[in-house]
């Protein structure tokens, strides 16, 4: 049997090459391990930086739907009011038409007046017409008031 053979044959039966093995093995295995740690630090890393942003933007998010919550309750209290005031202008308007309607009443009835009184004689028609007038006045004044306050 040549050395070499027997070398081969003591060392299986000493260990010595299952030994070797092990040992070629656990550096290269180790090796590896170690990397795959450094990968997962490098990772366990990142996933804490996500998650210290992801806070923040929940908070940003938080702070901002506060924001958005206190608009929307001033947007809805500025409706009631746009609200109230359009009902206040078309009863404003209303009046105003009732207002204009009686004053072209009142003026088609001082007109016809007035044609009576150009039939009057002398001094008598001049009177009429200076109340009539007067009158016509008085009512477009107490127009102007009442659309005034409305």
């Amino acid at each position: 049997m040549p050395k070499h053979h027997l070398s081969k044959f003591l060392d299986k039966v000493t260990g010595k090459e299952v030994l070797e093995k092990v040992d070629e093995y656990s550096e290269t295995y180790g090796e590896v391990l170690l990397g795959l740690h450094r990968e997962f630090e490098k990772l366990q890393g990142m996933v804490e930086g996500y998650r210290r942003e992801l806070e923040v933007a929940t908070g940003e998010m938080r702070r901002l739907m506060g924001g958005v919550k206190t608009i929307q309750a001033y947007l809805d209290d500025k409706a009631q009011d746009v609200a109230k005031a359009a009902e206040e202008v078309a009863g404003s308007l209303e009046t105003a038409r009732e207002i204009e309607g009686r004053l072209l009443s009142l003026t088609d009835e001082f007109r016809q007046c007035a044609d009576e009184l150009k039939m009057l004689p002398g001094r008598t028609a001049v009177c009429a017409r200076a109340a009539v007038l007067s009158v016509l006045a008085l009512a477009i004044a107490i127009g102007v008031a009442v659309w005034t306050l409305v």
